[in-house]
């Protein structure tokens, strides 16, 4: 029987260096042995049988892993946008959308871009006021990453994690009605 407790992180151990794509965060360990789980960055909870951990082969993502994700470049973009910013992302998904942090520079053409988005450098961080909630704007301070073969950078989390942005696939220039596979791919669980 598996070794999980509640709030571990757990990825098919065939996909655990994309943990950030393929992770499942555990609610429930049940006395049978099945576990209660929904995926990273939000969503609904499924069971899962001690026959689907064992087909899966589930394994706790170990805490190097956790510590230091993997950063990778990607283009982003969303529908309200109508062009792709280059970012830095590990793959996780917030309720099934992209995380992007972007460089200052990308930031700020984003920011120039948007009409509703600034940069306040005594915050250093980018201002974001949302028709009908300006009174309590979105505040993306800048923060550090590690990156391999470049070291820190500093990043900003533009509607990460609460907006809907995408992650383009190589070659696209943006929203693609009819390309939904880069936004509904999921894991087959």
């Amino acid at each position: 029987m598996p070794d999980f407790e509640r709030y571990d992180i757990i990825a098919p151990r065939e996909h655990l260096e994309e943990w950030t794509t393929w992770g499942l965060v555990v609610e429930e360990v049940r006395p049978n042995g099945s576990i209660v789980a929904y995926r990273l960055g939000g969503g609904f909870n499924r069971v899962f049988s001690l026959e689907k951990i064992g087909f899966y082969d589930f394994v706790k993502v170990p805490d190097r892993l956790l510590e230091n994700p993997t950063w990778y470049t990607g283009k982003f973009y969303a529908e309200w946008i109508d062009k792709t910013y280059r970012g830095w992302t590990t793959g996780a998904k917030w309720n099934g959308w992209a995380v992007p942090y972007f460089e200052f520079d990308e930031a700020l053409r984003y920011a120039n871009d948007s009409g509703n988005t600034r940069y306040d450098q005594e915050k250093d961080a980018f201002v974001t006021i949302i028709e009908g909630q300006e009174d309590d704007p979105e505040i993306d301070a800048g923060t550090i990453i590690s990156v391999p073969d470049r070291g820190d950078v500093v990043v900003y989390p533009i509607g990460a994690g609460s907006w809907t942005w995408a992650e383009a696939r190589e070659g696209s220039s943006g929203f693609e009605e009819d390309d939904q596979s880069v936004k509904d791919w999921r894991p087959p669980y």
